[in-house]
């Protein structure tokens, strides 16, 4: 077993919490710790939610026999920074993120890296993800064996929505069916949800020549050229060839496939 490896057929989730269909997000996670073993979910709330909600659900959220989980929501609460305090004694909350934030800051809780804080003003938005940078680098040991053969973002990743359609991840448009009347094991099993697993870094036009390749995160969501699954992320902005950094964004070439996926 390499150093990355579990017995997890699932080993990440992000899972899309909508404040008038709690039932379906909660079947969703249910079924993802019973039938795939998984240990670790993102829970996103993509509408303002309030303190008492918020508690609530994480009072059902900790009774699981999960491993870890982060927390994103867009803030809603008078207080946040004192809430989100008192919520620090969920000792499994591995990272809060909260957007439209009055300040920009991270709230280190004294817990060795687990369970900060990190407060953003701008907006959530699934298209805001896929940024590849040095803050993202990760020189772990269970990161680097995992790049040598899996994409370290998707691998054995599973992506529910507020609706219950199942994705590889949030800002891919491709569902794989919906949690109420397919099976998730039968979309883990799919060749086609796994396929994406397995493009590593080696694999991707450019990475392949980067001295950062094993270290850096990837995005298959926003690709440089849309119509090649092997193309090099969109949103980054590092020459490996001259070992110059540029902000992506401002690249005129970009632009035309910037606007194909509407993003930022």
């Amino acid at each position: 077993m390499d150093n990355w490896d579990t017995p997890a057929i699932i080993t990440n989730a992000i899972i899309e919490f909508d404040t008038k269909n709690i039932s379906v997000n909660m079947l969703s996670v249910n079924l993802l710790i019973k039938s795939c073993l998984t240990r670790h979910i993102e829970f996103r709330f993509l509408n303002k939610i309030d303190t008492v909600s918020i508690t609530h659900i994480l009072g059902e959220i900790n009774q699981l026999e999960l491993f870890s989980y982060c927390l994103v929501f867009c803030n809603g609460v008078e207080d946040v920074e004192s809430f989100l305090m008192q919520l620090q004694s969920h000792y499994k909350m591995f990272r809060t993120i909260v957007y439209n934030a009055n300040s920009e800051q991270v709230i280190e809780t004294g817990k060795g890296g687990w369970g900060n804080i990190f407060l953003l003003k701008e907006s959530f938005t699934v298209t805001g993800c896929g940024q590849i940078s040095p803050i993202y680098f990760c020189n772990n040991i269970e990161h680097i064996t995992e790049s040598q053969q899996h994409n370290t973002c998707l691998n054995r990743k599973i992506a529910i929505d507020a609706e219950g359609n199942i994705k590889n991840c949030p800002s891919m448009t491709k569902s794989y069916g919906n949690i109420k009347d397919t099976k998730l094991i039968e979309v883990v099993n799919n060749p086609e949800f796994q396929k994406l697993w397995y493009i590593h870094k080696d694999k991707i036009s450019v990475c392949r020549d980067c001295e950062f390749r094993h270290i850096c995160t990837d995005c298959r969501a926003y690709l440089e050229n849309p119509e090649d699954i092997y193309s090099k992320p969109l949103k980054c902005g590092y020459n490996p060839y001259t070992g110059e950094w540029e902000e992506w964004s401002s690249n005129p070439l970009k632009q035309q496939t910037m606007d194909y996926y509407k993003t930022k």
